[in-house]
């Protein structure tokens, strides 16, 4: 028994990275798909506010996404985080958006 459908965070594409809040309280992930989502960490895990894409992974779109970068998250702290691939974003938790 591997769990019921609430247990997965499903996503369109392979995961790259994950990271858990310090406090516990949300998973972040990167995707193939260069979009990091925040999830809840309590089951059902739902999506929670918001998804982005990242600033430089917009310009980089390529047909053959198998050369797509691997998003690599990671927390600072709970209310700000880390994501990138060849350069990295500091971003706020609570909405996606970049700090710098």
């Amino acid at each position: 028994e591997t769990g019921d459908s609430s247990d997965v965070l499903a996503h369109p594409d392979r995961v790259t990275s994950v990271a858990v809040s310090p406090s516990g309280g949300c998973i972040l992930t990167g995707c193939k798909d260069q979009k990091v989502r925040k999830w809840s960490a309590v089951p059902p895990y739902t999506l929670m506010e918001w998804e982005c894409t990242l600033p430089l992974a917009e310009k980089d779109s390529k047909e053959d996404d198998s050369d797509r970068p691997y998003i690599q998250v990671g927390f600072l702290d709970d209310d700000r985080f880390v994501a990138g691939y060849e350069k990295l974003f500091i971003m706020k938790v609570d909405d996606g958006s970049v700090v710098r």
